[in-house]
């Protein structure tokens, strides 16, 4: 089926996916979390692309918080509550309508291993519209954690739920992506522009009016 949605995507824009500069974004977007988290995985190029070569993940991201020495964890990393981030609020991006949402998924108990009885690889996640052809997705959301529901109106910056290890994950973290349809796998990713944050570089923050979030980085909202 994921396969086939790709092909169809593809299909649809005649091979001309989304890219900086080709399309204009309509919503402003911030980052969907207090505090400062690094950039696992994602980018706006190949090199540090999440998936380049899967059209809907192209311009995702992941995201986890870390200590001072890189660890995502404390103690000996075993169970879901050593990881900084498993628990932490996410924010909507933007204001919009919740248009998916599903809850119900456990979190994976078994770090660094796919978890092969979630048979929803995102595990619980959100979809909110932000505005035509403009679509957020949240994943990886902890278990009974949701609080929004579809048909829900939502603010920038409301809690929607709290990051968890449900779906295919290793370990706890947040997957965000932006996508030009609510149905994840007829959709293509599209590269997202920050609005307002802080970026953390040695010896540094800096404040970033509008831009890309890449791998290796740490951000956070601006107050």
């Amino acid at each position: 089926m994921y396969a086939f949605g790709q092909i169809a995507a593809w299909c649809r824009l005649g091979g001309r996916l989304a890219r900086p500069g080709r399309w204009n974004q309509k919503a402003h977007y911030t980052l969907p979390f207090e505090g400062f988290w690094t950039v696992a995985a994602g980018g706006i190029d190949k090199e540090n692309s999440h998936s380049w070569n899967i059209f809907n993940q192209r311009y995702a991201y992941d995201l986890f918080i870390t200590d001072k020495d890189g660890k995502t964890h404390s103690s000996d990393g075993k169970a879901l509550e050593d990881y900084y981030c498993f628990g932490q609020a996410i924010l909507a991006p933007a204001g919009g309508l919740v248009v998916k949402a599903k809850d119900g998924i456990r979190d994976n108990p078994e770090l660094g291993a796919i978890d092969i009885k979630a048979k929803i690889f995102h595990g619980n996640f959100v979809v909110i519209r932000h505005a035509q052809g403009e679509y957020s997705h949240l994943a990886h959301l902890k278990k009974g954690s949701l609080a929004v529901k579809e048909g829900d109106e939502v603010r920038c910056g409301q809690v929607i739920g709290l990051c968890g290890n449900s779906g295919h994950s290793l370990e706890p973290h947040l997957h965000f992506h932006l996508q030009d349809r609510a149905n994840f796998y007829l959709a293509i990713g599209l590269p997202v522009e920050f609005s307002d944050f802080l970026r953390k570089e040695p010896g540094n923050v800096q404040y970033v009016k509008k831009g890309y979030i890449s791998k290796g980085q740490m951000v956070k909202r601006s107050p």
